[in-house]
């Protein structure tokens, strides 16, 4: 634990993880997020502007909640996150499913040439190896 001051409030409190907020102003925090929920699903064709308005947040913190899958959006909604990869909009997250795939390609294939070179390197083990010592009169 650190003592950090509050991004909101200013007041100093022991930090543990995540937002730089102290208990109150994260209780208030998710008390928003509740909030904007609950009007989110409530006013089906609602535009991101729209809750940022109605609401009172302001636009990064709705994207940021959209991204980290917190604040659920129905599909026909314009509040959503665009892909980190293409800029496609998705509903939630960080990646559209299609650059979702092509990283999970990337990362197998990287895996699988890393085993590979790894296993080019090692030496073949006979049955008989053992560690050989040199003496030294």
């Amino acid at each position: 634990m650190e003592l950090k001051t509050c991004n909101k409030c200013k007041k100093l409190f022991y930090y543990l993880s995540g937002d730089c907020l102290c208990q109150e102003c994260e209780k208030d925090m998710n008390e928003l997020l509740q909030k904007t929920n609950q009007y989110v699903t409530e006013h089906q064709d609602v535009r991101m502007a729209q809750v940022s308005t109605d609401c009172d947040i302001a636009m990064p913190q709705i994207v940021k909640w959209v991204k980290n899958d917190q604040l659920h959006t129905v599909d026909a909604q314009d509040v959503y996150s665009v892909c980190d990869s293409c800029g496609k909009p998705i509903p939630s997250g960080h990646f559209c499913n299609l650059c979702k795939k092509k990283l999970l390609g990337e990362v197998k294939h990287a895996m699988e040439a890393d085993k590979t070179h790894h296993s080019a390197k090692e030496p073949p083990k006979s049955k008989n190896s053992k560690m050989r010592f040199i003496k030294h009169d």
